[in-house]
């Protein structure tokens, strides 16, 4: 899993969780209740105001310090603000040690320190805080694991601890050392998925305010863990989750509808998102609008990464929307105005996340993308199968002058017959890239094995899927690697399983 898909599965997952059983409802006040109607929408300013008169009633009241641990995390993970951040983040520990003066009897006292850990292990991940944040998810783990051993009946246990669980066995190779903090802390998918779906199954056998937050987790946990990418969009059309109109929910389900093979649907919802009630605009989602249209290559695609990076403040997504442009460039204007953008690509923004350096490594290159094999790659990532396929087999592969180009043009068919569930064309032509493109620094060799691997894994041919996922961690492209070798290591766990 690339650490970008974890943070946006986090962002649901450890900053809005349900915290109220029946058997705790006494913690839950009115002015909490509205506190959290206000923060779900990102209107923080009068959710402060609540929040501060529920302190005044009640200040032991665990619950007070976690929804204002909830506005931080929002507030800091969206904005990207390093000033922000600096000015904040010693309430952390101060919010912490209110925790603590609450009653240490209650179930809610570990877990609220585990979820304000949490939530601040990812805020450090976004700031480049690595060690401190890998720290904050052992601590996190150490109480949820004694809440757990205290109260094995508190569901909401399960939720953190199936998501560490799960997230353990698919961390990238270059933050394993950081798993070594967690104290040997081991972890199954399989194992992770059971936790989720008790959560789940309790939560929406027993509704609460939180019901949303739970179903959040899960449809998620079904895209990026499991990869039933269709159920996950399924459930997320039954759920709370089209039927709650809010921003977060915008993005929720726009996140999976692109990614659940749903591209229409979700310029559909983006283009009626929800208006921002208070002051924070959440600026990613015209980036996600910008790359939704441009996968189906509609023309106005540019103005939304444009009007990302006039927002956005932060780091990441900037080189990224730059190549974007640049493409959108090539196809509907000329190979001056893509060179334009992809000087930018290379001068503005930074390159710590993996569509960044992708987007970076491309621009230094300096080579200008086919323009046909660029409609297919960017219909197949749109989904419309059969107008990829078209596109592709207009071209005739003894023009294509670039071995590269080759390589990407078997790739590419590959896929689109994969998709078109045409199996025995898929493996013919993912065999084909890996013949010629093996020792490519492209990533469609590699990512051709990982495909393959996922086809016999579908067959239940658990040898020849193992062959071609450690084919697949065998190679090292300079493109997308860490995201590849992971999803090729989940494929290794579910087997093993």
């Amino acid at each position: 899993m690339r650490l970008s898909q974890l943070y946006i599965i986090v962002l649901f997952v450890f900053c809005s969780n349900g915290l109220i059983g029946q058997a705790h409802d006494a913690y839950l006040t009115d002015d909490l209740v509205e506190a959290y109607e206000h923060i779900k929408i990102l209107d923080f300013k009068p959710a402060q105001s609540l929040l501060q008169s529920s302190k005044s009633a009640d200040p032991k009241n665990p619950l007070n310090y976690y929804f204002e641990n909830y506005i931080d995390f929002l507030s800091l993970f969206i904005l990207e603000q390093e000033d922000l951040y600096e000015s904040r983040r010693q309430n952390k520990n101060f919010r912490l040690k209110k925790i603590k003066d609450s009653n240490p009897d209650s179930p809610y006292y570990l877990f609220a320190q585990a979820e304000v850990l949490l939530q601040w292990s990812l805020i450090k991940f976004k700031f480049e805080e690595y060690f401190s944040a890998f720290s904050d998810i052992s601590k996190a783990y150490k109480l949820l694991e004694e809440n757990h051993e205290r109260y094995p009946n508190f569901v909401l246990n399960y939720r953190g601890l199936g998501l560490i669980h799960s997230i353990v066995g698919t961390f990238p190779d270059n933050y394993k050392w950081g798993i070594k903090l967690l104290g040997g802390l081991e972890g199954t998918i399989k194992q992770g998925k059971l936790e989720l779906a008790q959560l789940i199954e309790d939560t929406e056998k027993f509704p609460s305010l939180f019901l949303l937050e739970n179903q959040i987790i899960y449809a998620t946990s079904l895209l990026h863990f499991q990869n039933q990418k269709q159920d996950s969009w399924e459930y997320v059309q039954s759920s709370l989750i089209a039927k709650e109109k809010s921003l977060l929910t915008d993005f929720i389900a726009s996140h999976v509808a692109m990614h659940s093979g749903h591209n229409d649907e979700a310029i559909h919802i983006l283009e009626n998102r929800t208006a921002t009630a208070g002051p924070l605009d959440f600026a990613y989602l015209y980036f996600t609008l910008g790359k939704a249209k441009l996968n189906r290559l509609d023309q106005d695609a540019d103005q939304f990464f444009n009007k990302y990076l006039a927002l956005f403040s932060g780091k990441n997504y900037i080189k990224e929307s730059y190549q974007k442009l640049a493409w959108h460039n090539l196809l509907f204007k000329d190979e001056s105005a893509y060179q334009t953008q992809m000087k930018s690509c290379v001068t503005e923004g930074s390159a710590l996340i993996e569509e960044d350096k992708q987007a970076l490594y491309e621009a230094k290159q300096n080579i200008i993308p086919h323009k046909e094999l660029l409609k297919a790659r960017l219909l197949y990532d749109g989904a419309y199968y059969s107008k990829a396929k078209e596109v592709l087999e207009g071209i005739k592969v003894k023009n294509l002058k670039e071995e590269d180009n080759k390589i990407e043009y078997y790739y590419r068919l590959g896929r689109v017959y994969h998709d078109n569930q045409e199996q025995d064309l898929a493996i013919e032509y993912y065999q084909k890239t890996l013949s010629i493109g093996s020792n490519s620094p492209l990533y469609f060799a590699c990512n051709a094995a990982l495909q393959l691997g996922l086809l016999f894994e579908k067959d239940h041919n658990y040898e020849l899927a193992t062959f071609y996922f450690n084919k697949c961690l065998d190679l090292a492209p300079a493109q997308y690697r860490t995201g590849i070798h992971q999803k090729a290591k989940t494929g290794l766990n579910r087997i093993q399983q």
